[in-house]
């Protein structure tokens, strides 16, 4: 057995690398920005209480719904390691999705006792460019963090360990919420093999659930205020219909993949919809043939539809209608069905044997060709709006996300115009304003910039970044009084940013208010240890003090960040 497990981890781990080694050199990207680059909370171990006591963008001060601080643990230790080289996050990432899929095959080989289907469906798994979304992007690390700890559950469920379940299922709730479906996957496991369900071990993990819904809906109800997608359950319907359609058209041929699917469609009659539907019902007619026997056929359909439930948009609305990384775990069902086809057609006769292995070495090849080819849309932002665009042009937020990259790139013109049409989409949205402030503010338009801050915090009152943006202009305009005053609404809404008492200390040093730059300073350096700037100034204040000692400390503390 442990032979077998070494070689299968190995061929795992080969594939895994071959088809992902492309994505380990790419950059930041899409909400990496407040996960990552500006969370606060994952710079030292003073911010990971903050992980589990708010949403997982709150480090950046952005609202998300989500709760998943393992997922801000994770990124907390690759901070320690790498800071913000983008090449050890995806690294990890990398890591996870070997992980999932070692999990995978021995969940499988431990339901089935059959090492080939084990091993295909762990193949199939590792190697579809469906999965980019979830390991490329370094955000998307939620779906493998949560499946592996989700299959681990299982894994030690079956070996009747009921501590080390629970321990893995806390886990999994704390890194993504679809994990609750896992306890209704287990009763799957349960009813297709007619098995007596020992309702203590069972029990725990409900109890688990229990108690996070009841948290989520009392301790952390804030996370559940921010409803993005708040259509009706009739209104909802069609769009489950109409995202089973995509989702199975993006197993069976993953061609035109992409970040952003836009509004559902609402028609009963759309085309969609209308095969969504009908796909639908033939799976139920499947399940329903292959009930008798109850085999590898039927529980994969179940585990397909079962994990479709947590977004499906009917038991709860989400935050859009379909996404490529929700096929994460649902997946696994389709592959183990997929391998057990070419496991039957491999023990038919000869031909049937060459047929299959044939079949399944093409599938390997193409779907890894595939990934590899895809891989650059996540790892080039320039490809990545573009297209993102190119498929939702009516995303406010596609729009925002490129022109903060073509202004970052210096593109300033371009970005004002992206900006311009994202307010024709969005025109109440505080976030436009913000970033349309920062282009004009580059440009040294001060007047058009400040309006738009202003815009945006009438917007949003509480809103750090336009007010730490206001608080700049003031700066550069020598306006310190007024600087002071934005800086310090910055600090109120989002007290944990390093660079708001960065620059106030700076102000404060301008007025001659030394004292109160040096605590100004000091307070970055709490916030973040690793901020340069923050000890060059304070070198810059000691030494004006005439504490040649000190200053000489802060200053080569701040040398060696910047090497």
């Amino acid at each position: 057995m442990r032979q077998q497990a070494l070689i299968s981890a190995f061929c795992i781990t080969v594939l895994a690398l071959i088809c992902y080694a492309n994505t380990l050199h790419g950059p930041f990207i899409w909400d990496d920005s407040e996960l990552i680059e500006k969370n606060a909370h994952i710079r030292q171990a003073s911010g990971i209480p903050h992980l589990f006591s708010g949403n997982i963008g709150a480090g950046a001060g952005v609202k998300y719904r989500f709760y998943r601080p393992l997922q801000g643990l994770t990124y907390a230790l690759d901070y320690s390691f790498w800071r913000l080289n983008p090449f050890g996050y995806h690294l990890q990432n990398i890591v996870w999705h070997i992980a999932a899929a070692f999990c995978i095959w021995y969940l499988m080989l431990l339901l089935f006792k059959d090492n080939v289907l084990s091993l295909m469906t762990a193949f199939f798994f590792v190697v579809h460019p469906v999965h980019t979304e979830a390991v490329s992007y370094i955000s998307g690390r939620a779906d493998p963090l949560s499946l592996t700890f989700m299959l681990l559950t299982f894994i030690y469920y079956i070996k009747s360990r009921p501590f080390l379940s629970s321990i893995f299922f806390a886990c999994a709730l704390l890194a993504r919420e679809n994990a609750l479906i896992l306890p209704f996957l287990i009763l799957l496991h349960h009813y297709t093999f007619r098995k007596k369900v020992p309702l203590f071990r069972i029990g725990a993990l409900f109890v688990f659930a229990i108690v996070y819904v009841a948290a989520r809906t009392t301790l952390l109800k804030a996370l559940l205020e921010n409803i993005i997608y708040p259509l009706d359950l009739w209104q909802r319907i069609p769009g489950f219909f109409a995202a089973l359609f995509q989702h199975l058209s993006k197993l069976f041929v993953p061609m035109r993949l992409h970040a952003e699917y836009g509004l559902a469609p609402s028609s009963s009659i759309h085309p969609h919809v209308l095969m969504g539907a009908s796909l639908f019902a033939i799976f139920l007619s499947c399940a329903a043939l292959a009930r008798r026997r109850r085999g590898v056929i039927y529980f994969g359909i179940g585990w397909f539809f079962i994990s479709l439930i947590p977004t499906s948009n009917i038991a709860y609305p989400v935050n859009a209608y379909m996404a490529e990384h929700w096929l994460y775990l649902p997946s696994i069902g389709f592959f183990l069905a997929v391998s057990q086809g070419l496991r039957t057609l491999y023990c038919t006769k000869e031909r049937g044997t060459l047929a299959a292995l044939y079949l399944a070495t093409a599938l390997i090849l193409s779907y890894s060709a595939l990934t590899i080819r895809h891989n650059p849309y996540w790892t080039d932002p320039a490809t990545f709006y573009a297209r993102t665009l190119q498929y939702a042009p009516q995303s406010a937020r596609a729009h925002i996300n490129y022109g903060i990259f073509l202004e970052e790139s210096g593109r300033l013109a371009d970005a004002i115009s992206i900006f311009k049409k994202a307010l024709a989409i969005d025109p109440k949205n505080p976030e436009i304003y913000n970033n349309l402030g920062i282009a004009y503010a580059k440009l040294s338009d001060y007047t058009k910039a400040m309006a738009c801050y202003r815009k945006a915090l009438t917007l949003r009152p509480a809103y750090a970044n336009a007010s730490y943006n206001l608080g700049t202009a003031y700066a550069d305009l020598r306006q310190y009084d007024a600087a002071i005053s934005a800086y310090q609404d910055a600090a109120r809404a989002r007290p944990f940013d390093e660079r708001t008492y960065t620059n106030l200390g700076s102000v404060y040093w301008t007025i001659g208010k030394k004292d109160e730059a040096i605590d100004a300073f000091k307070k970055a350096i709490s916030i973040n240890p690793h901020h340069p700037n923050a000890y060059y100034n304070l070198g810059v204040a000691y030494r004006a003090r005439g504490d040649e000692k000190k200053a000489n400390e802060y200053h080569e503390k701040a040398r060696s960040l910047e090497r």
